[in-house]
């Protein structure tokens, strides 16, 4: 690959995009996106962004702008299966303090990883898919996600088109530099407290607007334009730590000063996940709102909006996550694998598989066997 070829998200996202690959991993894309550079007819060329200096800009400028950020292909190497992320690896201390952004590479796949540092996950533009112990998160525009250390996740993309950018916090910067977010009696506060204090935390904190209410669609506003100004000073402004350090305080400031039921009861949300990844072989609508004393109607509402799934879908999911695992060993016969996934009906097991999966669950045994031959 020529030296003076650069990689930026816009030609990422469309050599990806435009190919045919069944990728099955981030190593492949990798491959996949080098080779179709040597073959490329045409030098790729950067784009001048020093024209982007100055601020405000316009949404569509900060958008071209975000297009034009070079991809770190090596940085995305280390997020394969199974990968512990350390602060060395993403944190550049000598010059932006404890905290970095990146922009996250919109991959057709993002294999399970964790890491030693807070990860702030935030959508500009789209949406993302993110999966903590096989339970979804559906994240849309102007929403994000908080990912403690030592929490095995993955962040899909939703789209080509989507602009996430990750926020990489050190545990120092959220005692040392965020401790007023910490001091604050506030569902985030409590959270941040609990995971630095070393307390066992299974998900991760998302926060979403309510796009029906003026007040909340008000602070999004607000919040895309202080972090659209975080991205300007970290990539071309003069590379003060103090400064990158005062936006994240705003950022977080902005968040607890929004009304709590702006987080469509988070605290409790996490509690519903974990009761129906236990109880997923013959949970129900009603007996989860009679358990934790919501309305259907509202409980079903909660569940859309925090997943992006349906409760029905959310419990196929589940449902067909765990049979998927016992299908990578031979000596459970299919039906029965079924049956543990809750399914007492064989042909409405194939029928949920296939719809979650796009392939029978007996395929799905022998091509991975065969690959495994």
């Amino acid at each position: 690959m020529s030296k003076e070829r650069v990689i930026t998200h816009k030609l990422f996202n469309s050599i990806i995009y435009a190919s045919k690959e069944n990728f099955r991993s981030i190593q492949e894309q990798v491959d996949y996106v080098k080779k179709s550079l040597i073959n490329a007819p045409e030098p790729v060329l950067s784009v001048d962004l020093r024209h982007y200096n100055d601020i405000p800009v316009s949404d569509e400028e900060f958008e071209i702008f975000c297009d034009s950020i070079d991809v770190d292909l090596e940085s995305f190497l280390r997020t394969g299966e199974g990968a512990t992320l350390d602060d060395a690896h993403f944190i550049n201390n000598e010059v932006y303090g404890k905290n970095s952004f990146f922009r996250h590479i919109n991959s057709l796949i993002d294999e399970y990883h964790e890491h030693t540092f807070f990860e702030l996950c935030y959508v500009w533009k789209g949406g993302v898919n993110q999966s903590v112990n096989d339970m979804p998160f559906d994240i849309q525009e102007g929403g994000f996600s908080i990912t403690p250390p030592g929490i095995l996740h993955s962040v899909t993309a939703k789209t080509k088109d989507s602009i996430i950018f990750n926020t990489v916090i050190s545990k120092e910067a959220f005692r040392n530099v965020l401790f007023e977010a910490l001091a604050s009696d506030h569902s985030l506060s409590r959270y941040l407290r609990k995971t630095l204090s070393g307390e066992e935390i299974k998900r991760p904190y998302i926060f979403h607007f309510n796009p029906d209410d003026e007040e909340s669609l008000a602070c999004m506003r607000s919040l895309k334009n202080i972090f659209k100004h975080a991205v300007f000073e970290y990539f071309q402004g003069s590379g003060n730590a103090l400064i990158i350090s005062g936006f994240l305080n705003q950022i977080f400031g902005m968040i607890m000063s929004a009304d709590d039921r702006l987080h469509s009861g988070d605290d409790y949300f996490i509690d519903i996940l974990d009761y129906i990844n236990i109880n997923f072989r013959d949970v129900s609508l009603r007996a989860l709102s009679e358990t934790f004393g919501y309305n259907e109607t509202y409980l079903s509402r909660l569940i859309k909006n925090m997943t992006g799934k349906t409760f029905s879908e959310l419990v196929r999911y589940v449902r067909v996550s765990y049979a998927e695992n016992l299908l990578l060993r031979d000596e459970i016969p299919v039906r029965e694998i079924g049956e543990m996934a809750g399914y007492y009906d064989y042909a409405g097991f194939v029928r949920a598989f296939e719809k979650e999966k796009g392939i029978k669950p007996v395929e799905y045994r022998k091509a991975y066997l065969n690959g495994m031959a």
